[in-house]
């Protein structure tokens, strides 16, 4: 948790800060959400292995991990780099 929230400590907007945290955090809480409830079926004996929906998620995990957030987040900073360039040039204008 503290990872996510680190966040808040950078000079970022309230609405940013909220949708970065609940871009990184909701995802995995549904995947750990399911795998708990599915955990659940197996010990009771209902299922004896993994379901195909949770093997979706886990797979939708992983690209949202490894591909989409790292992308995003980089184009975020990208912003601010770009933003801060726009009000460095324009404060040498003056």
């Amino acid at each position: 948790q503290h990872r996510r929230l680190g966040l808040a400590v950078l000079p970022v907007k309230p609405w940013q800060f909220l949708t970065a945290v609940l871009m990184h955090g909701f995802p995995f809480t549904l995947l750990w959400s399911f795998i708990g409830n599915e955990m659940g079926l197996v010990v009771r004996g209902v299922l004896s292995g993994p379901s195909r929906t949770l093997k979706i998620m886990m797979g939708g995990v992983y690209v949202f991990g490894f591909f989409i957030s790292p992308s995003l987040v980089g184009l975020w900073i990208k912003g601010l780099r770009d933003e801060k360039k726009k009000k460095d040039a324009a404060l040498a204008k003056q």
